[in-house]
């Protein structure tokens, strides 16, 4: 059964970037969605003195072997 002008125009092709975000930090992947957890945090390995700062209310003092035993150097910071 067919349906009515209005019933069918509903199902009408859109067009494709009508939808499109431009500028948005996760790509498209090749079904169409953007998977966050695919880049971010959860690729972060862990702070160590070149990639992070001390805590607020915290100055950085210097730098100090890692409590973990990694082998990295973390920075030491004392409070204000």
């Amino acid at each position: 059964m067919a349906g009515t002008k209005n019933q069918m125009n509903r199902f009408a092709k859109v067009d494709n970037n009508s939808y499109r975000q431009k500028g948005h930090p996760y790509a498209v992947t090749s079904c169409g969605r953007r998977r966050s957890y695919m880049h971010g945090p959860l690729k972060f390995k862990g702070a160590d003195s070149s990639n992070s700062s001390c805590w607020k209310g915290y100055k950085k003092v210097g730098t100090k072997p890692s409590p973990s035993g990694t082998g990295k150097t973390v920075n030491d910071c004392e409070k204000i």
